[in-house]
């Protein structure tokens, strides 16, 4: 029997302006380590196209941290339905010091008012009706939804619904 061959394309896909001016990393934190080490420098577009599962803090310092990191601004945002995710006992993805960085959820930047910015105080809120649609609200605006829920909300104490928790792993 011969071997079996597979290729796997990674998930996500970093672009940039200067320095290597594109590669792909198979989760968030090699993206940003690279990013950090100065191997993608000035307008930086990072598109997540799959699924990842993060083993380790994300971490983006900011602009010059060292003498290698030069970037202008990074731009986040998937190009299909996925997430980001990661069982982590820190912060699954944290800016250090980062700015002009923006992190919109919107599949392909669809809907820029469901970006958020770093130090503006934001209203978001969720609401599921009696046919189990949810619909996500960012300052009054439907950000996403209507779309079908299946399965069961709980309300019970014993489930609790965080939005932010701070580093001591407290809700907010």
């Amino acid at each position: 029997m011969g071997a079996l061959e597979y290729n796997v394309t990674p998930p996500i896909t970093v672009s940039a302006t200067g320095g290597t001016t594109s590669g792909n990393y198979f989760t968030l934190k090699a993206a940003f380590d690279k990013i950090n080490d100065g191997t993608h420098k000035g307008a930086i577009t990072i598109k997540i196209a799959q699924n990842t599962t993060e083993t380790a803090s994300a971490v983006l310092y900011k602009t010059g941290y060292n003498s290698a990191s030069n970037y202008a601004s990074v731009n986040i945002y998937p190009t299909a339905t996925c997430t980001v995710s990661g069982t982590l006992a820190a912060p699954l993805v944290e800016l250090n010091g980062a700015t002009n960085v923006t992190i919109n959820g919107s599949l392909n930047q669809g809907n820029a008012s469901a970006a958020l910015s770093l130090n503006t105080w934001t209203h978001i809120a969720m609401t599921c009706d009696t046919t189990s649609n949810i619909r996500l609200f960012i300052n009054g605006v439907v950000v996403y939804g209507p779309t079908a829920i299946t399965g069961t909300l709980s309300s019970g104490a014993s489930v609790p619904f965080t939005i932010g928790q701070n580093y001591a792993g407290s809700s907010y």
